[in-house]
């Protein structure tokens, strides 16, 4: 059961990815169309490798 989610959406509100956490401490996974992140310690991190997922396609 997820505790976070931060949603990556444009203004339409059409949403491209998330970061999510499943417990306190983390770690956070990012996810796409295109796929998952492992598990990350860091939320910037994180949404940063979502952002980058998205642009590229991957």
């Amino acid at each position: 059961m997820k505790i976070d989610e931060w949603v990556l959406a444009n203004a339409a509100g059409c949403v491209f990815g998330a970061v999510q956490r499943f417990q306190a401490d983390g770690p956070f996974y990012g996810i796409t169309a295109h796929g998952r992140t492992g598990p990350m310690t860091n939320l910037l991190n994180c949404q940063a490798r979502v952002e980058q997922m998205i642009e590229v396609g991957v």
